[in-house]
């Protein structure tokens, strides 16, 4: 804020120093000189004491002074004017003011206004003696007296003459004659002419107060008289501002001074010879006190340094690079050319950077899952990290950069999303997923190992306790519709229908079972094939892939990834198969239509054959064949009524079929075996002899089938003499007459003989009817089949364990198997990634063991989190490299060098490249070298990438003696282009970006202030003054900087901690609505370097100011012809401009824990030159409340209407919207200020709304690990 605006009540308010205000200028030398006149100083003084030298004649008699030697020279005129001490007149009169508002008695006001009344007669008496000198100047010599003259012609007569008889006039009804003050005679004695021409036009005026009371009349006149004085002051400063010009002209432009004034003149020039050795006895002083006697010397210039990196000639392997080796950065302006040398030996080869990827672990606090813990609320995943989206999206004009360990994208627009969400999960190939058609459910049980359910235990506890709800509710908020499953199909991955995860059937069990079904409609589950489903799997069965959710309720990654697991069961239920190979004894079946399943004369041994490969390529646990029967007699007595006639004694249950299944080669149960036999027709519910239209074959003991699982059966179209597997047979067991149509010949032709016999005796007796001839509508088959992993088994198998089925886990880059042939490389569920970031660089024609060097440019990252960053530790980053789908970290020694500090800054990695890092791998594109980069910490402190390149070397400008000057600016990017002597295995070179660190010598005053300061400070922190010039002196870029302690802030600070508040250089170009922020390098930097510096009992924190927004809302009526968008838009610029110009690249220093009275700013709004009316005004204030969301204060619902807006914490700036509500209006009519809305109040910046207060679940879990690997945990 403007501190002209702000009121601070606090005495101990502090705004903290900058680095302008850290100079004291007394103690720089030339701050007090001994002589400090100047040359108009030295020519006045001569003039005036020219008056008090008497002259002595050539009779040697007294014949005045010498001044007429001085009087008509126009040089020495103009230096008497520009020497007169305005500043004494001024506070002169200020004096006299005082004591006529505060002096008791009306004596001492009189004689006060005696003495302001004199002042003016004084500055009167001034100018006309200027005046008058101006009209006897020499003309033949003049420059700049008439110009001067008519200025000082045309004040007299406009504005002081009047001013002068009135002032007059006053003093005779005051009856003020003291010594020195002229009567108006006198005046038209000594005064020129045009004092009174005015007078004489408009005669005399009666200005008198007579007839008032003392004390009223010394107080109007008072009034009178200070107007008066502001009138004859206004002219003698402005006659002071335009002389130095003209005497500056006179003396240096005027080449006809008389020869005795030219000689004076020179003289009074070499006289500042003598005047600056006198001057500079102070320094010579101070300068042998410190560089003599404390053996101080000013620090010498530090060269700038650039990064490089090279293209590589095609035909080399390595070149060695030495160092020293020496690059031309052209010549400057004066022809010279400028050389940077290597830092470091560089071996060249020809391994590139080909591929970036990124994956980021979102903790966002947010999200909230009633958890006391911060838990994974998402992955996000870049696959060309270097792209505006992430995907390879081209950066449009200077936005090339990007998060170089990933981002936040939840509230992100889409336009600056540069991550997608990441698939993580697993997977399971197994035969037993083949499943062609039908109502599909799989069922997958989890048994883990015990221990490894301690964090889902502990999520889910706490959960349920944080919301009172029971576990089972607490885990099905948390599983329901977090995971996605898809089987392989022969369009693609189809999403299973449903899915749904079912808790243990006892708490504390180590078990979670998995549900997911397909529907009929769905296609079928077929075998893998990579160029449908993708590369990663080394199968040909189908697979069931399991991924998390990325948009559902919750996230439940943090849940499972613990978890190791024992076994898994893998169930499978089909129900309703209809694509079935159908043939009897006498040829296929087509059952498009209704058939005849067992034949047109069905007998005992007719058959019916029913394919499916499927399902005995697997451990079928049950089996049900469902059959919709056709054309049944409609006889409520059932088949007893139908073949009534027949005298054979049929029922319906007397039908029976017999089950077999055909398996390498033999139909079993065997004849020696028990058969497995079957109702062929069940009756209706309602009537025990009436048959129902389905039967439904149940109960079926499928170990009686002893079909054994050929998983790699192919199964013929129909059944022939050659199938060896795949069919079932249902066989017709009884009754032996079966459907009667054998006895059906022999009684129908009984009956007709009987019937037609003419000597028969009695009725003719019923034609029996047909014979049926079982008809089936549809058949289908249900089964259900299992298979189980044993992870654990590590290869050896017992009798009867499958191996075929494969686990695979399910990276966001890739895939790995880690079951296969029984044996488990990795038994967690799913991948575990307990970072928070991750960067993956990918390698082309790299050739281990080698040295590599990576440069990255980093560009500072002012993040969300910035003005909380002192709450979070310096992240820490693991470089690893990829062996054989093996992350395998760098040694310490392997890192050669990072001049990047961590990726805090711009810099050059060199790396020792082992030899066992592999190209072929998995879980990342094959055919490169992999590196990792990982973020232990938060990574949105980390700055972002700009460029990343291989083959890159540090250079330093080589100081031949050349001017520092080359040091004032940065070398732009782009100027070392070549080589100082080029050669065949360097290709080209290039400088990116500009170069960095080059600082000029130390100036004496920089010297003068540090080691003052040192004096002082002794570089040790004690007091405030102390942290904040260590501050300054060691980080020159930072602008400002408070240091808020305990005392007169109890509220904020506890005892024994200290609070830095930093700003950094605000950019004096700008001119955009800029926040100054410091990024977390520099948070950090500072922090550590004071801990140095202080007691080891301090604690010490470093952070950003935090910006309170004030909301400026107003109706106004604006000068005709403005009432526009343009001025609307202007008054919102205007008002930033004056609340906080260093918004807009003032150079006004940060009113940190300031106030703002809004009565300055309604003031200041009605005074702007296009506004005519104001009303409606009121200000409203946001801030952070309790770290968890925003507060807001609106002058508008005041009870006590305070005039001031205060900064709710010592390290609050108050800042306006960049946009308030200044609306139009017609008339001038007062309006009442309304509550702001909350449509109104959108904070236009980036604000974190909630307070991470949840511990940290993966560093939570780190410290129990710890605990118990050191046996600290029960």
């Amino acid at each position: 804020m403007s501190q002209n605006n702000n009121t601070n009540t606090n005495i101990l308010h502090w705004n903290g120093v900058s680095q302008d205000e850290r100079v004291l200028k007394a103690l720089l030398p030339d701050s007090v000189q001994v002589d400090e006149r100047s040359i108009s100083d030295i020519l006045a003084f001569a003039a005036k004491f020219a008056e008090i030298v008497q002259y002595y004649n050539l009779e040697n008699t007294k014949d005045g002074n010498w001044s007429k030697f001085f009087e008509r020279d126009e040089t020495i005129f103009l230096s008497t004017i520009v020497s007169t001490d305005l500043h004494k007149i001024e506070k002169e009169h200020n004096r006299l003011i005082q004591i006529l508002d505060n002096a008791p008695r009306a004596e001492e006001k009189l004689e006060a206004l005696e003495g302001l009344m004199q002042q003016i007669l004084d500055l009167a008496k001034q100018i006309n003696d200027w005046y008058m000198h101006a009209l006897n100047m020499d003309r033949l010599n003049m420059m700049h007296s008439s110009e001067l003259e008519n200025e000082l012609e045309n004040a007299i007569k406009q504005q002081l003459a009047q001013n002068l008889m009135d002032l007059l006039d006053y003093q005779e009804d005051l009856g003020f004659n003291p010594t020195g003050m002229f009567s108006v005679g006198e005046i038209r004695q000594h005064f020129h002419k045009n004092w009174f021409k005015v007078h004489e036009q408009i005669g005399a005026r009666n200005i008198s107060i007579k007839g008032l009371e003392s004390a009223d009349k010394i107080k109007s006149y008072t009034k009178k008289i200070r107007i008066q004085f502001r009138t004859f002051y206004s002219v003698t400063s402005y006659i002071l501002q335009i002389a130095p010009k003209y005497l500056m002209e006179s003396l240096t432009g005027k080449a006809n001074h008389r020869p005795d004034i030219a000689l004076f003149i020179s003289f009074a020039k070499m006289f500042k010879k003598l005047q600056y050795q006198v001057n500079t006895v102070t320094e010579k002083h101070l300068d042998f006190y410190y560089f003599n006697v404390l053996k101080q010397r000013q620090k010498g210039l530090s060269p700038d340094r650039a990064n490089i990196y090279f293209n590589v000639a095609k035909h080399i392997d390595t070149h060695l690079l030495e160092k020293g080796t020496l690059l031309t950065a052209g010549k400057d302006e004066q022809g010279v050319e400028h050389f940077y040398a290597t830092e470091d030996d560089l071996v060249l080869n020809q391994a590139k950077i080909e591929s970036i990827h990124s994956l980021f672990i979102s903790k966002n606090p947010k999200i909230g899952i009633g958890s006391s813990y911060r838990v994974v609320t998402n992955l996000y995943s870049a696959d060309i990290a270097n792209s505006k989206d992430g995907a390879g999206g081209r950066f449009i004009n200077d936005e090339e950069n990007w998060p170089t360990f990933g981002h936040e994208i939840l509230e992100l627009p889409k336009d600056e999303q540069q991550m997608k969400f990441a698939d993580i999960g697993w997977a399971m190939a197994s035969p037993i997923l083949e499943m062609e058609e039908g109502h599909r459910i799989v069922t997958m049980h989890f048994e883990f190992v015990p221990s490894t359910m301690y964090t889902l235990n502990l999520l889910i506890k706490d959960i349920s306790i944080n919301q009172d709800i029971s576990r089972e509710d607490a885990f099905s908020k948390i599983f329901k519709n977090s995971l996605e499953i898809y089987f392989t199909s022969p369009e693609g991955w189809e999403n299973a229908y449903t899915c749904e995860v079912l808790p243990p059937n006892e708490w504390g069990s180590p078990e979670i079972t998995i549900v997911a079904t397909l529907t009929a409609n769905a296609p079928s589950v077929v075998g893998y094939k990579m160029e449908l489903h993708g590369k990663g799997y080394d199968t040909k069965d189908p697979i069931v892939r399991v991924v998390h959710r990325n948009e559902g309720s919750f996230f439940s990654y943090s849940f499972l990834k613990e978890l190791e697991v024992q076994r898994i069961g893998l169930d499978i239920d089909v129900k309703e198969i209809k694509g079935l190979a159908l043939s009897s004894d006498i040829g296929a079946i087509y059952p498009n239509v209704p058939f005849q399943p067992f034949g047109p004369i069905p007998q005992v041994g007719s058959y019916l054959m029913i394919g499916k490969e499927e399902i005995f390529k697997k451990e079928i646990t049950d089996l049900q064949i469902n059959i919709e029967w056709h054309g049944l007699p409609d006889d409520k007595k059932g088949l007893r009524g139908h073949y009534k006639d027949y005298g054979l004694g049929i029922k319906n249950d007397q039908y029976e079929l017999k089950l077999t299944a055909l398996s390498d080669g033999v139909f079993h149960p065997i004849e020696d075996e028990v058969p497995l036999t079957y109702k062929m027709y069940e009756a209706d519910d309602k009537n025990p002899e009436t048959i129902d239209n389905k039967r439904t074959i149940c109960d079926i003991d499928v170990d009686a089938l002893n079909i054994k699982p050929d998983e790699e059966l192919e199964m013929r179209p129909n059944y022939d003499h050659e199938s060896r597997a795949g069919f079932f047979k249902l066989e017709i067991l009884g009754p032996k007459v079966a459907f009667g149509h054998k006895e059906y010949a022999k009684i129908y032709a009984k009956r007709v003989k009987h019937n037609t016999d003419p000597k028969r005796k009695g009725p003719e007796k019923p034609l029996p009817l047909q014979p049926i001839v079982p008809v089936m509508k549809s058949i289908t088959l249900d089964y259900s089949a299992t298979a189980e992993i044993n992870v654990l088994s590590m290869g050896t198998l017992t009798k009867g364990e499958r191996t075929k089925e494969q686990i695979y886990h399910i990276h966001p880059f890739g895939v790995i198997q880690t079951f296969g042939k029984g044996r488990s490389s990795n038994r967690l569920l799913m991948p575990n990634y307990d970072d928070n970031a991750y960067l993956y660089l990918g390698l082309k024609d790299l050739v281990p063991p080698n040295d590599l060097t990576l440069y990255f440019e980093l560009k500072e990252n002012i993040n969300l989190f910035s003005d909380e960053a002192a709450k979070f530790a310096k992240p820490e980053v693991v470089w690893s490299y990829l062996a054989a789908d093996e992350w395998k970290d760098f040694s310490q020694n392997m890192i050669l060098s990072d001049t990047t500090n961590g990726f805090n800054n711009s810099g050059i990695i060199n790396l020792e490249i082992p030899r066992d890092l592999t190209d072929r791998n998995a879980i990342l594109e094959s055919g490169l070298h992999w590196l990792r980069v990982t973020v232990k910490g938060e990574p949105s402190l980390l700055p972002r990438c700009l460029k990343v390149a291989t083959q890159a070397v540090r250079v330093t400008w080589q100081d031949n003696g050349h001017s520092a000057d080359h040091l004032l600016e940065p070398l732009p990017g782009g100027v070392i282009k070549r080589l100082a002597s080029s050669i065949s295995q360097v290709r080209a070179v290039h400088q990116p970006f500009p170069s960095f660190g080059g600082r000029p010598g130390e100036t004496k005053h920089d010297f003068y202030r540090r080691t003052s300061e040192r004096l002082r400070h002794k570089n040790r922190a004690v007091s405030a003054w102390d942290y904040e010039r260590l501050v300054l002196e060691k980080f020159p870029n930072i602008h400002q900087v408070k240091c808020v302690t305990h005392v007169g802030n109890e509220t904020f600070v506890d005892p024994g901690t200290v609070i830095l508040v930093v700003v950094p250089k605000i950019d004096k170009n700008s001119r955009s609505y800029h926040l100054p922020m410091v990024n977390f390098t520099i948070l950090n930097s500072i922090k550590e370097y004071l801990e140095q510096l202080s007691s080891p009992f301090v604690t010490i924190e470093v952070r950003n100011p935090i910006y309170e927004r004030v909301k400026i809302t107003a109706g106004v009526r604006f000068q005709k012809g403005k009432n526009n968008g343009t001025y609307l838009k202007k008054i919102n610029q205007d008002i930033i401009a004056f609340l906080c110009p260093w918004m807009l690249g003032g150079s006004q220093e940060l009113n940190l824990g300031g106030t703002l009275v809004k009565d300055v700013v309604l003031s200041f709004i009605e005074k702007c030159e296009y506004v005519d009316f104001v009303t409606k005004f009121s200000a409203v204030q946001v801030f952070p409340e309790d770290g968890v969301g925003f507060d807001v204060d609106d002058t508008a619902i005041h009870a006590t209407n305070s005039p001031l807006i205060k900064a709710t914490k010592p390290w609050s700036i108050l800042i306006p919207f960049e946009t308030n509500p200044i609306y139009f209006l017609d008339d001038e009519t007062f309006q009442v200020p309304e509550k702001a809305s909350i449509s109104s109040m959108i904070i236009d910046g980036d604000f974190v709304m909630t307070e991470e207060k949840e511990r940290d679940l993966d560093d939570y879990l780190s410290d129990k690990r710890r605990k118990k690997d050191e046996g600290d945990e029960d």
